[in-house]
């Protein structure tokens, strides 16, 4: 059975400081959603702040604040919803939200600084004793990426190392000139079998290389990085831009001085999030190269 999208709504109050000018959408609703197929877990991270930006943005309008869960982690979901103009503000990695800036128009709004992470990078390593010291190494070998949906163990690592001139087939296909990948999982499983030596090499974001639970520190004793990518934004806030330009404006700094308040804290600690900061030239430069190749 396929799964329905889920909306989930409460009643708010909120101020609106200019007349929308022609073809800008000043909503009736101020939806925030993203691609999920886990509803429960993420309609508990983003309805606390949903509610926070209601009762931060005035009290002098009624808007009904919601939260929009696809339910079936769909990018042509999420696309489909902000197209139709039902949802406004996306949470979202940087190979999505590219997507989305491409396909129906959707701004970058701030960044996410969430488990004290604004950006990390990706790992390709291996076993210390093997005798693989390069990517060439890996030529015929095979490698372990996270899954087809991950940004730091599959999509970045990927789309730097064929920009690098390497190539990737499934296992089971032979190529002596090209590396064979195939998917663990999850973090865990893509160390273990490094370490086990289902596979040559595997990949880790920078952060997953040090969590002692997907990593354990007897395993990574025994690796060694022979490859890493440039930093990548680890997740946007995208939002939609048939918003009138100063609504969007007031949500970015409501966003931005969100955890100078005690209702704010609370609100993004449910997502582990510290705080949102401003857009960087470089974050910016990411979600256009990442366009070019979607």
């Amino acid at each position: 059975m396929r799964k329905r999208p889920i909306i989930f709504s409460i009643a708010v109050l909120v101020i609106l400081l200019c007349i929308s000018p022609v073809n800008a959408e000043q909503p009736e609703k101020l939806t925030i959603g993203r691609a999920t197929d886990n509803v429960i877990q993420e309609h508990g991270r983003l309805f606390p702040i949903a509610q926070y930006l209601a009762s931060r943005l005035g009290a002098e309008r009624k808007i009904e604040g919601t939260v929009y869960l696809d339910g079936q982690n769909s990018d042509q979901l999420i696309i489909k919803e902000v197209m139709n103009g039902n949802l406004h503000l996306v949470f979202e990695s940087p190979f999505s939200a590219a997507l989305y800036q491409k396909t129906c128009d959707m701004i970058p709004l701030v960044l996410v600084k969430r488990e004290d992470l604004v950006e990390y990078k990706s790992y390709v390593f291996v076993r210390k004793d093997s005798e693989i010291e390069t990517m060439d190494d890996l030529l015929g070998k095979k490698i372990a990426f996270e899954d087809p949906t991950s940004t730091s163990s599959f999509r970045w690592p990927l789309s730097n190392l064929t920009k690098m001139g390497y190539r990737f087939v499934p296992e089971g296909v032979r190529d002596s000139e090209a590396i064979n990948y195939l998917f663990a999982g999850s973090e865990l499983n893509v160390s273990s079998f490094v370490f086990y030596g289902k596979v040559a090499a595997g990949v880790l974001s920078s952060a997953d290389w040090v969590n002692k639970e997907e990593n354990p520190p007897s395993y990574r004793e025994a690796f060694k990085i022979i490859y890493e990518t440039p930093n990548i934004p680890r997740m946007f806030v995208m939002v939609s831009s048939t918003l009138d330009s100063d609504f969007r404006e007031q949500l970015k700094q409501e966003l931005l001085s969100m955890h100078k308040h005690e209702e704010g804290t609370k609100a993004l600690a449910n997502y582990q999030i510290n705080r949102f900061l401003p857009l960087t030239p470089q974050a910016v430069e990411v979600l256009k190269e990442i366009a070019l190749q979607q």
